[in-house]
């Protein structure tokens, strides 16, 4: 490791760029200090970045490492505890320490503080280094750790480990095991379960060592710490008699394995697999086994769909194998008023498990200790009742309950936690007691603002194997549920499902049976966005026979764009007017802009038919009197500079009225998207075009003169609509004197964005081309890039087939061809595809090949201003070839991963019928499929015009069939090797990554793993990250913290998220350096954030072995691209 890559590492980890290059110019002795600096500042420096350059004994005599011993002096002088904290998960800074002489102060205080690290192997490789160099220390921690608590105690118990695996200390074992059995008594007095440990969960009478144990602090141990506690003791259990004795008791209360908070996705999934594999590994008894399905598998069950059953089947097979002690079990728990237990009872009830004497009694038991414990849950005042009288929850013994009558709300998060814990042992047990339905009511009718039974539909189908939508909801509607609930239940299945036309066709045919309910709701009881959009998309997009008098009500609470799509749906709804017009008394509200947009819709559209059949002067002038408002006359600009009396009616010597000018000029002056106004087409159809063309450059002049000032940009629409296409080229020059002349960049770029609105697909995508190839401003670029893709949307095909259509061919034939005309003489120049990029070669009317096009010749007669003209043009149409090669490596590097196909015919129209993209066609191997995607054979096009396999035998392509690039690894070894060969053979050099491309090989040992984590040892800019993320399709992955992490990459074939997660970086970092720390594959998550995405509870990671072996080839080339 050379002394500027020890810089980098320590500065990388430095937030703010400031700080980072005083720190350099101080480890370049440019500088005897560095500024102030605190732990908000720094950011861990990370073991595996110097470790294997550390341990050499002579790194410290290097000059790298007396630039590191620089940086801790200067830090252990001035900022102590930033150097500790920086350097957490770096094990030998002990070596560090000790060779520096560091105070044993300072030393001890970094030990006891140092509690949080990347990971356990470095935490226990932490506490390793510092008895090898600080022991002195390590035996006054062990001699004296009565007088420690908590968290340090368990450290000093994995010191006392780690230095007793070869040689064992009698009386320091003797001290872990006081440890390890004070933590086991703490944790039954914690949880308040002494009795039912005696009497189910010591199975080997563990609590003997009670007794004679003196007492330690431990109260409050962290997870993480426990975590690493364990990891120790797994590993060395035997060192002891009483650990290897209670190891499964530690499991069972350290929730090391499992925890009964945790909900996050992955983690649950977890959960299953880790009882079915301790169950076998550890000796639990029957009782122990009840308990740790309790209290870690019932979320399991509730909350993660792809392991629920099975999970409900691991119950349900643990209380088959002792039935008579699950009842015992259950008993004696629901006698301690643990009521999580009760889940147990619907294992027994529902496979007829105990007698109806048992059942009833345990029934009883149930519903007092339910309501008991809810009566005591009400007490509280954080609950708001109405009526108050109803608190004592005597409502519950009358069989005909007014739900409405009852409302009840809570002020605390806290004790809504509470309430959503009861859900699901309620939902358990509501089809075996009346009690319990009528707390199900209860709990959906009256308890307000609290998300209770989340995923009911899906439990439906995991506890009472009702997987049937429709019977559910109609169970829900007998319920006497309210509608508001079981729609928004329907929301959360379809948002963790998918949208399903035949789930939505249930769903709306329930709504039909139901619609004066429904309306009802609209109007009162919905309060979330996300659910209005639902309603407006799945009931309204399309006719499905809906009242749209009802949708005005939704507006009121509509977001904006689902107002946007409203407001689209009612345009064509002008009966429903009047109720649109009420909305208007909601002002500076989103509804009443959307009214207001309505309003004007319908009288543009009523003034278009008037307008429409116009052509007599004297009516167009009477009509002009009433169309012309207020507004009109304000927002006409120039008027007072330009006659707009100046515009004559097509055909005729009659003056068009100022006023309908005026309104025309205004309407788009006043527009607030970039769009064509059809009452002013109307208006462009009866004019003369020629008057019509001047009046606009008149104005355009007199704007001009004001600068263009940014108020009237939309005096490009008509501009630009209203001239050939000749004309329309001129906005070359437009932009350019705007850009340069009157820095005036925005109105520029909008002005660019207005050509989109033209009909000319391909001349205007080649002009959009210039001005973003052209111009290094990321506004001109973003605009041209923007219009390419609604020229692209608005002319019914893809990006990618828009952009295989703009590929010039420069004047070459499919030949590859092109002659110049130099006047007496003819020079030839071809194309040179088998090189990248491709070359131009001259030639002589002899065919002698030329260094270049060559200048003009007195000898030859040549035409010196045309043979300059062409010496320009081929410059630029070289460094054209050069972008294109870039741009299409690019885009084929996309349609390989994305498995993008042509169809024969339009693929030779794209790679052979254009010579610059016969490149592609030649350097890359094909494959043509059928229209099932099966593969009919692999080809590539030749020099010679024809297509050949891989044993170079001539091929030809079935019209009706389609062609793919070919991704490599599909092929067998054998198909592998004779492209190869093939390749080689031809002197073919590949534009991309195609016979060599990642792949990433699933094995027995990988394929169960979830991440890829190959990619962590090699740091890289941000700016590359920037840079290079878009090459593959990729974005920047932002935060719910604002911070980025890496990037993402949205496959929609699969619908699989592909995550390159790294450490973070701001949004105007761009010199830091980063790493990859994993690759992770989430199913249905297009928008998790990634700091947050393991927390997600619809975040569905997959396994290495479900991911296609396409993407896993397309997230390992994106980090080999960044890292290499």
């Amino acid at each position: 490791m050379t002394k500027n890559e020890v810089i980098e590492n320590l500065v990388s980890e430095v937030e703010e760029e400031s700080h980072r290059n005083r720190i350099k110019k101080f480890l370049n002795g440019e500088t005897d200090n560095f500024l102030y600096i605190t732990k908000k500042n720094l950011r861990f420096v990370n073991n595996f970045k110097m470790e294997d350059f550390t341990k050499n004994k002579n790194f410290f005599k290097t000059e790298a490492g007396e630039v590191l011993l620089k940086y801790f002096k200067y830090m252990y002088n001035n900022f102590p505890d930033e150097l500790s904290y920086q350097f957490s998960n770096f094990p030998l800074k002990y070596k560090i320490f000790k060779m520096l002489n560091f105070s044993e102060e300072f030393v001890k205080k970094d030990f006891e503080n140092n509690l949080e690290m990347k990971d356990k192997e470095v935490f226990a490789e932490s506490c390793e280094y510092f008895l090898n160099y600080f022991e002195n220390l390590a035996d006054e921690y062990v001699q004296n750790y009565k007088e420690y608590c908590d968290n340090f105690l368990l450290k000093i118990g994995i010191l006392i480990i780690i230095r007793n695996i070869d040689k064992k200390k009698s009386e320091e074992i003797e001290k872990l095991e006081s440890i390890f059995i004070n933590y086991i008594k703490n944790k039954i007095n914690k949880y308040n379960i002494n009795e039912i440990f005696k009497k189910h969960l010591d199975k080997g009478n563990f609590r003997r060592y009670f007794e004679s144990v003196e007492e330690l602090c431990l109260e409050k141990s962290r997870k993480y710490i426990e975590k690493v506690f364990f990891w120790v003791l797994k590993k060395n259990m035997y060192i002891s008699r009483v650990i290897s004795e209670g190891i499964e008791l530690f499991i069972m209360f350290s929730e090391i394995e499992f925890s009964s908070t945790n909900n996050n996705y992955y983690y649950r999934n977890k959960i299953f697999d880790n009882l079915k594999k301790i169950f076998k590994k550890y000796s639990f008894s029957h009782g122990q086994k009840l308990y740790l399905l309790v209290n870690y598998g019932t979320n399991v069950i509730f909350y993660n769909f792809d392991y629920s059953k099975k999970m409900y089947g691991l119950f349900l097979d643990t209380i088959k194998e002792n039935v008579a002690n699950t009842r015992v079990f259950l008993k004696d728990n629901l006698k301690e008023k643990k009521i999580a237990y009760l889940f147990l009872l619907h294992f027994l009830i529902k496979y007829d498990l105990i007698t109806e004497k048992e059942k009833s009694k345990f029934l009883t038991k149930a519903e007092n200790m339910l309501i008991s414990n809810l009566k005591k849950l009400f007490k509280a005042k954080i609950w708001r009742w109405k009526p108050k009288e109803f608190k004592n929850l005597e409502f519950l013994k009358e069989s005909n309950i007014n739900w409405e009558n009852i409302q009840v709300q809570c002020f605390r998060s806290k004790s809504e936690k509470v309430l959503t814990y009861k859900d699901k042992i309620v939902f358990s047990l509501l089809k075996y007691s009346e009690t319990y339905k009528k707390i199900f009511q209860f709990f959906v009718n009256g308890i307000k603002e609290i998300d209770l039974f989340e995923d009911i539909i899906e439990w439906y189908n995991v506890i009472y194997d009702i997987s049937d939508l429709k019977l559910i909801l109609d169970e829900m509607w007998d319920y006497n549920l309210s509608i508001n609930f079981i729609n928004e239940k329907y929301f959360e299945y379809i948002e963790k499902t998918g949208f399903d036309d035949e789930n939505n066709k249930i769903w709306m045919e329930f709504l039909h049976k139901h619609e004066k309910e429904l309306y009802k709701i609209f109007e009162n009881d919905i309060n979330s966005a996300e659910s209005i959009k639902k309603y407006v998309e799945i009931l309204y997009l399309k006719n499905n026979s809906f009242d749209y008098f009802q949708l005005p009500k939704l507006l009121l609470k509509a977001d904006k764009q689902t107002g946007q799509q409203i407001e689209k749906i009612l345009r064509e709804k002008a009966e429903i007017r009047e109720e649109v017009e009420k909305l208007l008394e909601k002002k500076f509200t989103l509804a009443s802009q959307v009214a207001k947009n309505l309003i004007k819709y319908w009288d543009n559209a009523e003034a278009q038919r008037e307008l429409k059949n116009l052509t007599d002067p004297e009516e167009i002038f009477e009509y002009s009197e009433n169309i012309c408002l207020e507004k009109h006359e304000e927002n006409a600009i120039f008027s007072n500079l330009i006659d707009y009396g100046m515009v004559r009616i097509r055909k005729s010597e009659e003056k068009v009225p100022e006023k309908l000018m005026k309104f025309y000029i205004s309407e788009y002056i006043l527009a607030k998207d970039i769009k064509t106004i059809e009452v002013c087409n109307k208006i462009e159809q009866i004019v003369d075009k020629s008057d019509l063309k001047k009046f606009l450059s008149k104005i355009f002049e007199k704007w001009k003169e004001e600068r263009f000032n940014p108020k009237y940009k939309n005096i490009f629409i008509p501009l630009i609509m209203t001239v050939n296409m000749k004309q329309v080229h001129n906005m070359v020059n437009i932009v350019d004197m705007i850009v340069s002349e009157y820095n005036k960049v925005p109105v520029a770029a909008y002005g660019i964005r207005v050509l989109a609105l033209r009909s000319e697909t391909k001349e205007i995508g080649i002009l959009l081309k210039v001005f973003f190839n052209n111009y290094k401003d990321k506004r001109i670029k973003t605009a041209a890039e923007q219009s390419l893709d609604v020229i692209a949307r608005n002319a019914g095909i893809t990006r990618d087939e828009l952009d295989d259509i703009l590929v010039p061919d420069f004047g070459f034939g499919q030949d590859r061809i092109r002659l110049f005309d130099y006047g007496e003489r003819k020079i030839k120049a071809k194309l040179d595809v088998m090189s990248i990029p491709a070359k131009i070669i001259a030639y002589d009317e002899n065919e002698k090949i030329l260094k270049g096009l060559p200048k003009a010749s007195k000898k030859f007669n040549d035409v010196e201003s045309i043979v300059e003209e062409y010496r320009r043009e081929i410059k630029h149409i070289r460094k054209l070839l050069k972008e294109i090669t870039v741009s299409q490596a690019n885009s084929l590097l996309n349609a390989l991963f994305l498995e993008r196909k042509w169809q024969v015919k339009k693929w030779i129209e794209t790679f052979i019928h254009n010579p610059v993209m016969q490149t592609f066609a030649i350097q890359l191997i094909w494959k043509e499929t059928d229209e099932n995607g099966k593969l009919i054979k692999t080809f590539r096009y030749t020099e010679d015009g024809t297509f050949k396999t891989a044993q170079n035998q001539e091929c030809v392509l079935n019209e009706d069939s389609f062609v793919n690039l070919l991704y490599f690894p599909e092929l067998s070894e054998e198909e592998q090797q004779l492209w190869e060969r093939n390749l080689e053979n031809n002197k073919i050099k590949q534009p991309i990554k195609q016979t060599n491309i990642p792949v990433y090989k699933i094995t027995e040992k990988n394929q169960e793993k979830i991440e890829i984590l190959d990619y962590n040892k090699k740091g890289f800019l941000v700016n590359k990250m920037r840079k290079k993320t878009e090459k593959l399709g990729f974005k920047l992955s932002y935060g719910n913290n604002g911070l980025e992490y890496g990037s993402y990459y949205y496959d929609k074939k699969t619908n699989i998220n592909i995550m390159i997660l790294t450490n973070s970086f701001f949004p105007g970092e761009y010199t830091k350096t980063l790493q990859i720390e994993k690759i992770i594959f989430l199913k249905n998550s297009t928008s998790i954030q990634s700091e947050k995405s393991s927390e997600n509870r619809y975040a569905k990671f997959l396994k290495l072995k479900e991911v296609p072996e396409r993407l896993l080839s397309l997230a390992c080339f994106m980090a080999e691209i960044l890292i290499n």
